[in-house]
């Protein structure tokens, strides 16, 4: 049964379905963390704030004051709203580059993977964003495809993704609320899709990829980034090295202790899977596919941090070929995440 968030009947609700967001979840879907009932709820109070706010930033800046308050046990509903939008603490800061930037430079360093791979980048025709939380990546997407389907199991999400489409003047992009494990949407007909830092949060994780593989148009590309359970870095949910080697009951102890009060994330909404994992999970669907690091050409990154600077400075520098053979070949399997890219051949023709 495909949840109708129209029928809903507190006023919250009617500005949420006036955003026109359709909601394919069903609540059989497998889900982490929380039921659909209370992100609904969630989403109800954000689309509220949604006319009562300015700019992506300022709603963004409320959707965290109402998380905190929820997860503190506080009351929330339309007079907090109003509260919160009215506090000085939230003001109306137009979009930045760090709200824009970040789809404009995966994309090119989706090309150098892809170079590596001995592919090219095509773009133009569609991509699915498939997990695009607040909708960091679509101001880039939609500059360099012609359309856009942004993909989020959490609707409360995908109203502040449309406040940045919104105020980004991005007319290409499709916001969809469903299930990555099952895509409403037709077969062959994505030219890429891109999934990154998503498949952690995925319960079926072979649905995910099984789906990606359906919905892509021959020679498209699945661009995977998948966070390392064996990492030596930090855990990106959890802020602790070596994740992967700590025994399952102290990881569980402390992901569902006092950290997950202030992430929200615990031991069983989070579940990262190693080199070998990945490597099994998408070969069903797409073969044996390359799975690197970071790509051999590329010259800088968004995300800043001396370790991942010192990598790229290293594989620009004479001992670029060894810097490259060391972290994308032979400590690939503790590097801090993993980028698969996966190509989906043309058919052969019938005999």
């Amino acid at each position: 049964m495909t949840i109708q968030i129209s029928r809903l009947a507190t006023a919250p609700a009617d500005h949420l379905a006036a955003l026109g967001i359709p909601d394919h979840r069903d609540y059989g879907d497998s889900t982490a963390g929380e039921t659909i009932a209370e992100d609904i709820r969630l989403a109800e109070l954000v689309a509220y704030a949604f006319d009562r706010t300015s700019t992506y930033r300022q709603l963004v800046g409320v959707y965290e004051a109402l998380r905190v308050r929820r997860m503190a046990g506080e009351a929330c509903g339309a007079a907090e709203v109003d509260e919160i939008v009215a506090s000085s603490r939230h003001k109306a800061e137009p979009l930045q580059p760090e709200d824009t930037v970040h789809g404009h430079a995966i994309l090119d360093k989706a090309e150098l993977y892809l170079a590596d791979g001995g592919f090219e980048l095509h773009r133009g025709g569609t991509i699915l964003e498939n997990g695009a939380s607040h909708g960091k990546y679509l101001h880039g997407f939609s500059a360099n495809f012609d359309r856009v389907i942004a993909i989020d199991f959490c609707l409360r999400f995908l109203v502040l993704a449309k406040k940045l489409c919104q105020e980004a003047g991005l007319e290409n992009v499709d916001l969809i609320c469903a299930s990555v494990e099952r895509l409403p949407i037709a077969s062959a007909s994505i030219d890429f899709v891109h999934s990154n830092n998503v498949i952690e949060h995925v319960t079926n994780k072979a649905a995910m990829i099984s789906e990606a593989h359906r919905v892509l148009a021959e020679e498209g590309t699945l661009f995977l980034l998948s966070p390392n359970h064996f990492s030596a870095y930090r855990e990106p949910h959890f802020g602790l090295p070596f994740w992967g080697f700590i025994p399952e009951r102290l990881r569980r102890a402390y992901a569902d202790g006092a950290i997950k009060a202030v992430t929200g994330f615990g031991a069983e909404d989070v579940t990262l899977v190693s080199l070998g994992q990945l490597k099994r999970l998408v070969a069903p669907a797409f073969g044996a596919v390359p799975i690197r690091f970071i790509p051999r050409g590329l010259r800088s990154t968004v995300v800043s941090g001396r370790i991942r600077g010192s990598i790229v400075r290293a594989l620009n520098s004479p001992l670029g070929g060894l810097t490259d053979l060391l972290i994308n070949r032979l400590l690939l399997g503790i590097m801090p995440y993993h980028v698969a890219v996966c190509r989906k051949p043309r058919a052969r023709p019938e005999a």
